[in-house]
């Protein structure tokens, strides 16, 4: 069974190539620094993390034998804020529109 991050923490833990990016001082569930400019913040999707965009990364993982989840975070800071068991939960979005974002 694989261990996944904890919801609301930073996937790849604030960096970006190897360098320190974004920081998380309030702990797992907070906001996540620096934020976005004011002009920057119209997109599809604002996440929990504070960042909008028009997408998300999806992450396809093995859970289990047989088994896959998929991880969704923001693409900016990589903020876990939902994994879905089975991943067909997000690949079949028409029946399950209301479980994204």
């Amino acid at each position: 069974m694989i261990t996944y991050p904890q919801l609301g923490t930073m996937i790849n833990g604030g960096l970006v190539n190897g360098l320190p990016v974004w920081i998380q001082p309030g702990g797992p569930g907070t906001l996540v620094l620096p934020q976005q400019e004011l002009g920057q913040q119209v997109a599809l999707f604002s996440f929990p993390c504070g960042h909008w965009s028009n997408h998300m990364n999806v992450t396809v993982e093995q859970s289990a034998p047989g088994v896959q989840s998929a991880l969704l975070s923001c693409p900016l800071c990589s903020y876990l804020f939902r994994i879905l068991t089975p991943a067909s939960l997000y690949l079949n979005n028409v029946e399950n529109y209301i479980l994204l974002p």
